[in-house]
């Protein structure tokens, strides 16, 4: 059993689509059968989202051409989606004028006929999360610890700075060192944050008037070790990879 998936534009021998109908069904295709399934299936099961959806006219808007909603949701997080009597999407402006209205401002009257709306809400909490969880990404929330080094600095380096971040699975940042010695690996210590396989990276002196290279490489047991190409000069070494 084999099932196709028809993009929207496919549809009707590859006239695109025209009303709402079409538009807001996805289609299965089976054996030459279609079966159009409402997204409002698939929607309906994320947390705290619902939508509330129905028909208006110039009747319904007030002597200043605005048309209002009382959808009584108390909730800010709101999209609002209206077709025309064509079925044609119409990209206009709304208000949330509070937690329980919104306005639309056509500015004179509409095209006769019945219009079409959408009204898609949120009503879970808002604090800092992303207001849209059909778009959300499973770990959106990069408010991860950073990453944490254990210092055992070898005889010879000098750390004179590092700042490294945690963002989700990446390790970004930089330290800058110097070394006696060139072309030997000094130990730094260990991070916390193991990759799962060798990674290097590379150092340029900080001052423009030396060119010679600096090399580093963090271990599979998160040990960071620091090569210098030239002798006591601060060397700025950026630090990137995946955990």
């Amino acid at each position: 059993m084999s099932y196709t998936l028809t993009k929207i534009e496919e549809l009707n021998g590859g006239v695109l689509a025209t009303v709402i109908n079409d538009a807001d069904l996805l289609h299965i295709k089976q054996s030459g059968v279609d079966k159009p399934i409402a997204f409002s299936s698939f929607k309906t099961q994320i947390p705290n989202y619902g939508y509330l959806s129905g028909l208006f006219d110039n009747s319904d808007l007030n002597p200043s051409y605005i048309w209002s909603i009382n959808h009584a949701k108390n909730t800010r997080l709101i999209r609002l989606t209206i077709y025309n009597p064509l079925g044609e999407f119409q990209s206009i402006p709304y208000t949330i004028v509070d937690a329980n209205n919104i306005s639309v401002n056509f500015g004179g009257p509409i095209e006769t006929g019945d219009w079409e709306y959408i009204l898609e809400f949120w009503t879970g909490p808002s604090g800092g999360t992303y207001p849209d969880p059909i778009y959300a990404l499973a770990n959106h929330n990069h408010n991860m610890t950073d990453p944490i080094i254990t210092p055992n600095i070898e005889s010879g380096l000098t750390i004179v700075e590092y700042d490294l971040a945690r963002y989700g699975n990446v390790i970004s940042g930089h330290v800058i060192a110097k070394g006696i010695v060139i072309n030997n690996y000094y130990t730094w210590g260990t991070i916390n944050a193991i990759p799962g396989s060798l990674k290097r990276f590379l150092g340029v002196p900080g001052n423009a008037s030396y060119y010679e290279s600096g090399f580093g490489r963090i271990g599979i047991d998160g040990t960071i070790e620091l090569q210098f190409g030239k002798a006591n000069i601060d060397t700025i070494f950026v630090i990137n990879y995946i955990i």
